[in-house]
């Protein structure tokens, strides 16, 4: 469920998720964003059926945008930061560009811009400095991207 204002979000929703040849386990996520001037902020609680091996089963983002990329208007741009402290259990597969796929479970700080050069031509520079969640083992990403939208 989501509800839009003129100057906040709200979210809520549960996913059930049963892998092939998996237990299934069922997400539950509650979030929203705040907008002001040309900013917004966020936040994300998340929870999983199923903990780590260290018996977390919470997770939480926060972030923080900036800007309003259109992709047909040459010059516009977005930026991103944000915090996450994510267990593998609160997600499926998730959608950062970087390694949070291949972690069990992750935690530390992504950061972006996205800017358009071209009518319809859109660059991107994200790096995320994350840590498995269990492990402490570091997984650091940059990632630079150059897409042309029709």
């Amino acid at each position: 469920a989501r509800y839009r204002d003129i100057d906040y979000d709200l979210e809520a929703g549960i996913y059930n998720d049963r892998p092939k040849g998996g237990e299934q386990k069922t997400i539950l996520n509650l979030g929203g964003n705040y907008y002001f001037d040309n900013f917004s902020l966020g936040a994300m609680y998340l929870r999983s059926s199923q903990a780590d091996s260290k018996g977390n089963q919470s997770g939480y983002v926060f972030s923080l945008h900036q800007g309003g990329l259109k992709t047909w208007r040459p010059g516009t741009y977005s930026t991103f930061i944000k915090y996450y402290s994510m267990p593998r259990g609160t997600y499926i597969s998730h959608g950062m560009n970087g390694l949070a796929n291949k972690m069990q479970g992750f935690m530390g700080f992504g950061a972006g811009v996205h800017y358009t050069f071209a009518e319809n031509l859109v660059g991107a520079l994200e790096y995320y400095r994350l840590k498995e969640k269990t492990t402490g083992k570091p997984g650091d990403s940059l990632w630079m991207s150059m897409s042309n939208y029709f």
